[in-house]
């Protein structure tokens, strides 16, 4: 049976409902276990193994993972890992803020995704915003917690995107599209690309399935040029 951590592990005031908590482990956590709580967690640094359910992925820098009370996990081969864990009481259990279900995976989805480093280092700083010592009034400091939660959900679901897990090519096409989108800046290495996301250079610049992922996409206008310059292999930058 797995072991669970209970929820005063990390919750130490009645009130508390979310806890940031970065984390830089020292050796591997072997012993499988789940919480009496919900987490998600932001890969900063370094690499390992996650265990989610017996099914293992690969961290690395930018890895995003999503953890309800029922799922049980452990930790392998860490090295030089830090991260930092997004811990809440539940979807329903906040003191301000509800109805966060639709900026979380759902059920059908994958609990493992991706976010570009410069979006992981605007959550960072937005998380890091947050001084318990700069409220007298337990209250005020929780409810402020709450909103920066709701703020870095916001922008994690709109950010992030799939390695793997996909559903379809269009699925898979999709994914690269809203990566690049935070991306436009960057040299576009088509071939680095498709092996990310395992998909061949002809497929992947099939303009008709460009197209498709592009009309189904809510993200910026700079989602289309990323499009062109796929389809026709073209610098990202400008």
């Amino acid at each position: 049976m797995p072991l669970v951590l209970p929820r005063d592990t990390h919750f130490l005031h009645p009130l508390e409902s979310v806890v940031f908590h970065f984390w830089h482990p020292e050796k591997s956590i072997s012993h499988e276990h789940t919480h009496e709580y919900c987490e998600l967690f932001l890969v900063n640094g370094g690499s390992g193994i996650h265990v989610i359910n017996e099914k293992p992925y690969l961290l690395t820098r930018g890895t995003l993972c999503y953890l309800n009370r029922q799922d049980y996990h452990l930790f392998e081969e860490m090295k030089d890992l830090s991260q930092c864990n997004l811990l809440y009481l539940g979807r329903d259990r906040f003191n301000v803020i509800k109805n966060i279900a639709h900026l979380l995976p759902q059920p059908e989805e994958s609990s493992v995704w991706q976010i570009d480093s410069q979006i992981m280092q605007q959550v960072y700083a937005r998380l890091s915003a947050h001084q318990e010592s700069a409220f007298t009034d337990k209250w005020l400091s929780e409810s402020h917690k709450e909103m920066i939660f709701l703020e870095v959900l916001h922008t994690l679901n709109q950010w992030r995107y799939k390695t793997q897990d996909f559903h379809s090519s269009d699925d898979r096409i999709s994914q690269i599209l809203i990566r690049l989108n935070g991306q436009w800046r960057e040299p576009l290495d088509l071939e680095a690309l498709c092996r990310e996301f395992g998909m061949a250079k002809r497929t992947l610049q099939r303009g008709s399935v460009i197209t498709r992922a592009s009309r189904r996409s809510n993200t910026s206008p700079v989602f289309g040029y990323c499009s062109l310059a796929i389809s026709y292999d073209l610098p990202l930058t400008r």
